[in-house]
């Protein structure tokens, strides 16, 4: 007679493989740097006074970063990489 078992009764914990490493910011001047360019990317000169385009959070994993900004009502995030020492922006979305 064989014994089945659920699946969801077994929690074992996966740790995350050695060359991940996630964070906030790995430094305050990154997370600087990342800021700069997407405030820089949102900011148009259309753009109303108090549209106030922010970054709300950031996660790195060298050498891609994912931002989260708001944009008056609006948000999004935007999917960044690091080239030759700069952060680029590779694409973004837009959250509903």
């Amino acid at each position: 007679m064989a014994v089945l078992m659920a699946a969801s009764t077994l929690t074992v914990p996966l740790p995350l493989p050695l060359f991940v490493k996630p964070a906030f910011a790995e430094s305050q001047s990154e997370q600087q740097q990342i800021q700069t360019v997407v405030v820089q990317q949102l900011s148009t000169p259309r753009l109303p006074a108090d549209a106030n385009p922010r970054m709300t959070h950031v996660a790195i994993v060298q050498p891609y970063a994912i931002a989260g900004w708001l944009l008056g009502q609006g948000g999004g995030e935007m999917l960044l990489i690091k080239r030759e020492g700069k952060w680029q922006v590779l694409t973004g979305g837009v959250e509903p």
